[in-house]
Parts: structure tokens; sequence; C-alpha cells
């Protein structure tokens, strides 16, 4: 089996809390399904037993052996594609697919849109709801030491009224 033809082909992804891989060029093919809501810990390692290449999840319940390859190379390629999988987004809808005896690209990360754009606005907005927060509190409890503030900081200009008594315009609006 060569590189180039389409049954060399590992793809892996996590699907609803299930890491799904498809080994075409193991001996035989297979599809494998591990629940990765139920393990804790896993291991997965590439052993090489007489000129065959297992891939072996090892877990808290003991080992499982997951696919047999001819050569070394498929086996690396199929344990990289789970890696990738495993290390990917955990609801990916693109296989993370790697070509056996090609050099593995790693999967591309997603990009996130508007992310600083977005944490900038949520932040101007945060701001804005403080701000607007305290003047109203300031407005509450700051009314009506407002005048004697205003009338303690400038004395000399304003004579202090009584509230209650009557005042001439003149004096009132000097």
């Amino acid at each position: 089996m060569t590189a180039s033809t389409a049954a060399a082909q590992v793809d892996a992804r996590v699907v609803d809390q299930a890491l799904v891989a498809s080994f075409m060029n193991a001996e035989p093919p297979k599809v494998w399904r591990a629940d990765m809501a139920k393990l804790n810990t896993a291991t997965l390692e590439l052993r090489s037993d007489a000129g065959r290449f297992r891939l072996v999840m090892i877990t808290q319940g003991g080992e499982e052996d997951v696919a047999l390859f001819t050569t070394r190379d498929d086996g690396t390629a199929a344990l990289q594609a789970v890696m990738h999988a495993m290390m990917g987004p955990p609801s990916t809808s693109a296989p993370a697919a790697v070509t056996s005896g090609a050099a593995a690209a790693p999967a591309a990360a997603p990009v996130k849109k508007g992310g600083f754009f977005k944490w900038l606005l949520k932040l101007f907005l945060w701001l804005v709801a403080i701000f607007v927060t305290l003047m109203i509190l300031a407005g509450l409890f700051l009314s009506d030491k407002t005048g004697q503030l205003i009338s303690a900081i400038n004395p000399g200009d304003a004579p202090i009224v009584a509230p209650g008594t009557a005042v001439p315009a003149d004096e009132f609006f000097r």
C-alpha cells in the first residue's frame, strides 16, 4: 500500500464527547470509537511487535488494541491523527486527516471572529455602565448636600439663607 492510495487515509475527530477514528490503512481496516466522557486518563502509544505496529490505548481499566499497521509510518500517521483530534476543539466538523507516509501538517486552529474587538466592545460597555451607575448613585446620595458644598466652597459671594425664609430676588440671583 503506497502513501498515495486513498486506502492509506486516517481520519479522526471528536463528536459528541466521543473520539471516532477511521483507520483505512490498518490490518484489517476499521472504524474505532472511544467515549471521552468516561475516560479520566488515557495514553495512546505505538508498539512494535514482529514487524507490525500496534496502536494501543492504555486506561485505568487496562489496555485496548486500537489498530494494527504494517508500517511504522502508517502507525505514526494514525497516532498523529488521533492526537490532533483529541487536542482540537471538542466538536469538530472537519476531520483531522493525515495521509500516511506524507509529512503531517498540524490542523489549522479555528479562527475566532472579532475576538479582540468583541472584547474591547465589552470592556467599553462595562465602563459606560459603571460610569452611569456611579453618576446615578452620586445624584441620589449627594443631591441634598450639593448646595451646602457649593456655599461652603464660596461663602463670600453667596449669603447663606435658611430654607423657607423670604429673600428678595436681587439677593437670590447674585
